[in-house]
């Protein structure tokens, strides 16, 4: 790591996620020279992380207001969910936070105005958890028989009263 971080021909630095040991992800990624850590996971990073910035990028870009909302993040994950709660909550929104530990994840999904899913999860939101005319945006992706797939039910995407990203895999 040291050769890369001190390589000026080296623009950026990802360490790729998961690691084998998961407890030594912290130490890693800290590693990573500051100017160069594009995905933004080290403690000291000086770019934002890209997918939670292109998540408020998507909603400001279909003028979805997030003031007065009930938004639900699902997931805490480094990539997405932990830098996207942090971002939220400093832009001044109320932001609610479910994982693996949520009793009744129905119980919070039908309160949202704003859902965003980024478990990693094949089809941990269904239509019958989403409240009438909800914005979803599913950030998770996860492989299932060969196929990259979101966190959402196919069955979701044929709800025509909900915004919601196109689905995973074309």
């Amino acid at each position: 790591m040291e050769q890369l971080n001190a390589d000026d021909s080296v623009n950026g630095i990802i360490i790729q996620l998961p690691i084998e040991d998961p407890a030594q992800t912290d130490e890693l990624v800290n590693l990573v020279e500051p100017t160069k850590d594009v995905d933004a996971l080290g403690d000291k990073a000086d770019f934002e992380p890209a997918t939670p910035m292109a998540i408020m990028w998507l909603l400001a870009g279909y003028n979805v207001d997030l003031r007065d909302k009930v938004v639900l993040l699902i997931g805490k994950g480094k990539l997405v969910g932990k830098p996207l709660e942090r971002i939220l909550k400093s832009s001044g929104v109320n932001v609610r936070i479910a994982d693996r530990s949520t009793g009744d994840l129905s119980e919070e999904t039908l309160k949202a105005d704003v859902i965003i899913t980024a478990t990693g999860s094949p089809a941990i939101l269904y239509p019958e958890m989403i409240k009438e005319g909800a914005v979803v945006v599913d950030a998770g992706v996860a492989s299932e028989g060969g196929k990259t797939v979101g966190d959402l039910a196919d069955s979701v995407y044929e709800r025509e009263d909900l915004k919601v990203t196109p689905k995973k895999g074309g």
